[in-house]
């Protein structure tokens, strides 16, 4: 699966963060990020080069998953300030 953040604004975005929640499914392999997860609750904090998104930039990240179920694609992604 690929992810992909874009900048939309006007102004750069730093120290963000990707969470998104996900059943049935393991992560085995994972590109341009530290993916942590507690549970469902996966939590991506990008590559050192991703940290700043400029306006009108695009990050791309991404991992494998194998399916143990239906219920196996991300949900509630949300993109936070990271401390």
């Amino acid at each position: 699966m690929s992810l992909q953040v874009t900048n939309q604004g006007e102004t750069p975005v730093e120290n963000w963060q990707l969470q998104f929640q996900m059943a049935q499914s393991t992560i085995d392999q994972r590109w341009n990020g530290v993916f942590q997860s507690q549970g469902l609750r996966y939590t991506v904090i990008p590559a050192d080069w991703g940290r700043v998104v400029q306006p009108n930039q695009t990050i791309d990240m991404g991992f494998c998953a194998k399916k143990l179920g239906t219920d196996y694609l991300p949900k509630r992604l949300l993109i936070t300030k990271s401390n």
